[in-house]
């Protein structure tokens, strides 16, 4: 039996909501991803479980709202969703989802929402098939732009889910303009920008490539981070201590910063 985590109760009034985990690590392989990396093989708690420890959680502190800190609820949400309404749980819950095929599925987002998911936060990190295909995120632009229409539009019947949106902002190409344009003015969501980096450890797709250095061991040694370069990276994108030989944002996506602290 997997222990329940306890909250202080002295401090739960500034919370809107407490947190919980189902699974470690992660059953894909995305080429920038450390989770896999950091946990090892994936393994999760069994449903019931799982929901007898939310329920308990609410119960215990009188607090509904749930954030499930797993990388990704995907894999286990629908025998979730399931189960929180086979036992009229009243629970409010958010987390990560993937951008795939299954996430278009309206009878299946109308479920989870009528389960109390209230909100997804979901990872579109390019909606170039390139750099996607270079991810290995095992999706496509035309089904990001379909699942951010469906998760803003399930069954009728059921409440609208809120979307919390992280966009590569270095990834934004024509491609994605011409892709996401349309379905981003016909839907309220919150958008956070965050640009991604490639590292030479600790990443899925870090054993495929080979790095050095940019900057000597005296400057290092003073900024305490490591700008590294890609190693035959075609185009090439060395960077100099003058500036990027580059101009244009999506020029310097092979910059890696490592703290040596």
């Amino acid at each position: 039996m997997c222990p329940l985590l306890i909250f202080r109760t002295s401090i739960l009034n500034v919370y809107y909501n407490l947190t919980i985990e189902r699974r470690k690590s992660c059953p894909f392989q995305c080429s920038f991803c450390s989770e896999t990396i950091q946990w090892g093989e994936y393994r999760k708690k069994p449903v019931d479980m799982f929901v007898e420890q939310v329920v308990e959680l609410k119960q215990r502190h009188g607090i509904r709202g749930v954030l499930h800190g797993d990388s990704l609820m995907n894999p286990y949400l629908i025998p979730f969703a399931n189960a929180l309404m086979k036992q009229n749980a009243d629970i409010l819950y958010d987390g990560y989802l993937r951008a795939d095929r299954p996430v278009t599925n309206k009878k299946f987002v109308g479920a989870w929402a009528a389960s109390g998911l209230y909100r997804v936060r979901l990872g579109v990190e390019s909606a170039s098939v390139n750099v996607l295909k270079s991810m290995d995120k095992k999706t496509s632009p035309e089904v990001i732009s379909e699942v951010l229409k469906t998760l803003a539009a399930p069954e009728s019947a059921q409440p609208r889910i809120g979307l919390l949106v992280s966009l590569a902002k270095r990834n934004r190409t024509s491609r994605t303009r011409a892709i996401l344009s349309g379905t981003i003015t016909e839907i309220f969501m919150n958008w956070r920008r965050h640009p991604y980096y490639y590292y030479p450890y600790g990443q899925v797709g870090s054993r495929l490539y080979q790095c050095e250095s940019v900057y000597p061991d005296e400057v290092t040694n003073l900024t305490k981070f490591k700008v590294w370069e890609i190693i035959g990276a075609n185009p090439p994108r060395k960077c100099a201590i003058s500036g990027w030989t580059g101009s244009q944002p999506w020029q310097r996506v092979w910059e890696f910063r490592t703290s040596i602290r």
